[in-house]
C-alpha cells in the first residue's frame, strides 16, 4: 500500500511532502502507544503465546564438528581434489594412438573416433 501511494504522488512534490509528513506523524503516534517491556514481561508474553512454560535448564547442544575430507576407507589414502587430478593427468607422458595417429592421453582402446564409429554402427543396426 505504501508503494502504491508513493507511486501516485511521485510527480507532485507538494502531495509527496504531505504524504511523508503524514507517515512521520503516524509513526510517532504508533510509537507513543507502545511501552518497552522488561525481559520478564517478554518471557511471559512468549509463554502465553505458545501456552508452554520455558524450561529452566536447556538440554540441547550444538552438534560436534565433523571433518569428512580425508576419511576414506583405508587410512593411508586421502581424497584428491579435482585440481590435483588435473595436474597429475597433465604431467603424464603423451601416447600415440594407433587408430587416429595423434599424440594425446588416449590409445586405440579408448579412442574417441573408435567410440563414435561404434555408436554409428549400433544406430545402423537398430534401424534394420
Amino acid at each position: 500500500m505504501f508503494y502504491i501511494c508513493l507511486g501516485r504522488y511521485q510527480c507532485n512534490t507538494d502531495r509527496l511532502h504531505d504524504f511523508a509528513t503524514g507517515m512521520k506523524d503516524l509513526c510517532n503516534r504508533l510509537d507513543s502507544g507502545t511501552t518497552s517491556t522488561s525481559a520478564l514481561g517478554k518471557r511471559r508474553m512468549v509463554e502465553d503465546f505458545y501456552r508452554i512454560a520455558r524450561p529452566e535448564l536447556v538440554e540441547v547442544h550444538p552438534p560436534e564438528v565433523v571433518k569428512t575430507k580425508g576419511s576414506c576407507s583405508s587410512k593411508g589414502s586421502r581424497m584428491v581434489s579435482q585440481r590435483e587430478k588435473a595436474i597429475r593427468e597433465f604431467n603424464k607422458p603423451l601416447r600415440k594412438c594407433a587408430t587416429c595417429q595423434e599424440l594425446g592421453h588416449h590409445d586405440s582402446r579408448n579412442c574417441a573416433r573408435v567410440k563414435a564409429k561404434e555408436k554409428e554402427n549400433a544406430k545402423g543396426k537398430e534401424k534394420c
